[in-house]
């Protein structure tokens, strides 16, 4: 159930419908989720950490996020917040692709997504 308060922001002219954002987001836990049990099964070293610390950073702002917009209505810092996620992803990406390509290409659409949730999300604030 939608809030009073989400409801009467105005959108941006390219949100799609609420049912779009949950079957998007289940598809992208399970392709995030596949990239990272294949890049542990891989076989883990030292060098492995870093990449591993910026995906957990990554997730803990993407599952912080609903709440710091929906509930604080805080749109301006989600906005940042999905800058924050996308600024983590980027090395992700490229250090998981190093290691074994299929992780990174896995995580591709979940960038490409977070691009996308950006405009919405700086559309909603620019709007209102």
């Amino acid at each position: 159930m939608k809030s009073i308060w989400y409801q009467n922001l105005i959108k941006p002219a390219l949100l799609p419908p609420a049912k779009v954002f949950t079957v998007v987001w289940i598809i992208l836990y399970t392709l995030i989720t596949i990239s990272f049990v294949l890049y542990i099964k891989s076989g883990l070293t030292k060098k492995d950490i870093l990449p591993i610390a910026l995906f957990i950073l990554g997730l803990i702002l993407n599952f912080s996020w609903g709440f710091v917009f929906f509930v604080k209505h805080e749109i301006l810092l989600g906005a940042f917040m999905i800058m924050g996620m996308i600024f983590l992803l980027v090395p992700v990406l490229i250090l998981f692709y190093k290691k074994r390509p299929i992780t990174g290409i896995l995580l591709i659409p979940y960038f490409l997504w977070l691009i996308f949730a950006l405009y919405l999300n700086f559309g909603i604030y620019l709007n209102n």
